[in-house]
């Protein structure tokens, strides 16, 4: 027995320090001396310059920072785990007074894998919710990237990356039939080919950003009454603060039409919330005007995701959901 404790460890190092745990390589050589990198997935970080070894593989989406960069410049608020996911950035400028301004850059990366029977042209999908994603996102000192490609199979589809499915079918969400589905905070999202026409445009503007919105954390709006004020919730075993939320956004005040269509609710709500203030138009044409009209991000929708993105609360890819705590 004495040998055995003998021969234990007194202590191990943590190999997983910085970085959402990406792994330390060193002493890897035979005379026990390394080149003390930490494995990134796609790419090895070196701490001792505060830079990746290799190019990012995003790097035309992001020219005005150098390819080798790591977490934006911004180590002390946000991961890179291997360039992709929820991640945000921040940069401050003069405005034409002289004063300083802080720019946040909110980006969203995933991969797109068609597994439905229909042909889809998903490079102009793509294109057509970029500009969706810019509508819906960018609002004064906020600019949103959206980084999308195409897969032929889950292979592809990266450690760290969001995974888009397109599948037959149709979905339910709190028994409402929607276009699609995905867990808060969450990685995967599934989206109805029956929502999406064979030239890559969709019949609802609102349907893969609400399932992004989910995958930030996003409730729906009619939902903040399950929230107890309070009480502490948690996802993926991180503490979410659902006040800020509700934060520019009533439920209950529906003058505003931003409000009324907000890009986490449903057509099919909008569509009776403007049918029961007597106006004159069609169902009909009300589907059709809050399906191309998908009104904008509220303040407190883009701070929650970007709180849940530096918390560590989103990107999971066996996300629990959110829990009272």
């Amino acid at each position: 027995m004495a040998g055995i404790i003998g021969k234990a460890a007194v202590s191990l190092s943590n190999k997983r320090l910085f970085n959402a745990g990406s792994e330390l390589q060193y002493k890897e050589f035979v005379d026990g001396s390394g080149l003390d990198l930490y494995d990134a997935g796609w790419r090895m970080y070196n701490a001792q310059i505060g830079r990746m070894n290799q190019l990012d593989i995003m790097a035309d989406k992001y020219s005005g920072i150098t390819p080798y960069n790591y977490a934006a410049n911004l180590p002390t608020k946000v991961n890179d785990p291997d360039g992709m996911d929820w991640i945000f950035s921040t940069e401050t400028y003069k405005d034409k007074q002289g004063n300083s301004q802080t720019r946040i850059k909110l980006t969203f990366s995933g991969a797109i894998l068609n597994s439905s029977g229909k042909q889809i042209d998903i490079p102009n999908f793509i294109k057509e919710q970029e500009k969706i994603f810019k509508n819906i996102f960018e609002q004064g000192n906020v600019s949103f990237n959206l980084v999308l490609t195409e897969v032929k199979s889950k292979e592809e589809v990266g450690e760290f990356q969001h995974l888009i499915e397109i599948k037959d079918g149709t979905f339910k969400e709190n028994g409402e039939a929607t276009g699609g589905t995905a867990a808060y905070g969450g990685k995967y999202i599934e989206l109805s080919s029956a929502g999406i026409n064979s030239d890559g445009t969709v019949l609802d503007k609102r349907t893969l950003a609400h399932e992004a919105g989910h995958s930030g954390g996003l409730v729906h709006p009619w939902d903040f009454s399950k929230y107890k004020n309070g009480t502490t919730y948690t996802m993926n075993n991180r503490e979410v603060n659902m006040e800020t939320q509700k934060f520019h956004f009533s439920w209950d005040l529906m003058s505003d039409d931003s409000r009324t269509n907000n890009f986490m609710g449903y057509t099919k709500k909008a569509v009776q919330i403007a049918q029961s203030g007597g106006g004159t138009q069609t169902e009909r044409a009300l589907i059709q005007y809050y399906n191309n009209n998908v009104g904008k991000a509220t303040g407190g929708q883009i701070q929650t995701i970007i709180n849940n993105i530096y918390s560590g609360a989103i990107n999971n890819k066996n996300s629990t959901g959110i829990q009272e705590k």
